[in-house]
């Protein structure tokens, strides 16, 4: 009998995890994270300030997902639009890598969204988002997605 109590026990507060408690800091979810913000909109303008139109860097995305697409890669960007990645991104999923300004809208949109979780350290002579971490939800197991940008080497 007394077993049968405990694996209620466990049974109902494992529920209560699940779906009553929400994060460790109720204050981290939903807020919009004004710091990340202010550097957020500090950094694009360094990088737009280059002024760069052909670039080429290395993406490593970092997340609970297939291998194929973690890569690193190396990317080529021109006029805006990726031309070349080394290795081949796979077709099924284009968006596998991201232009620079595209990094950028990654981060506004998890502020936008109110992520519980938004780390990033920028590039201090391009601007550039070199480390970028984001969880969404803490209450739920690898859902979390970042991503790695560096080698950046701009052709003109």
């Amino acid at each position: 009998m007394a077993v049968r109590t405990v694996s209620r026990l466990l049974a109902l507060a494992s529920l209560a995890l699940l779906f009553g408690c929400g994060p460790t800091d109720p204050t981290a979810c939903g807020t919009r994270h004004r710091d990340v913000e202010l550097a957020l909109r500090q950094q694009r303008a360094r990088w737009n300030a280059l002024g760069a139109t052909t670039y080429e860097y290395t993406f490593e995305r970092l997340c609970f997902c297939p291998e194929d697409i973690r890569g690193p890669f190396r990317v080529r960007v021109e006029n805006g639009a990726i031309v070349r990645t080394q290795p081949a991104v796979p077709a099924s999923f284009p968006e596998a890598v991201a232009t620079i300004p595209q990094a950028f809208d990654i981060i506004d949109e998890a502020v936008d969204r109110g992520a519980c979780s938004i780390d990033v350290r920028y590039d201090a002579a391009t601007g550039v988002p070199a480390d970028v971490f984001i969880d969404y939800d803490q209450r739920l197991a690898d859902e979390e997605m970042g991503f790695r940008i560096s080698d950046v080497a701009i052709l003109r």
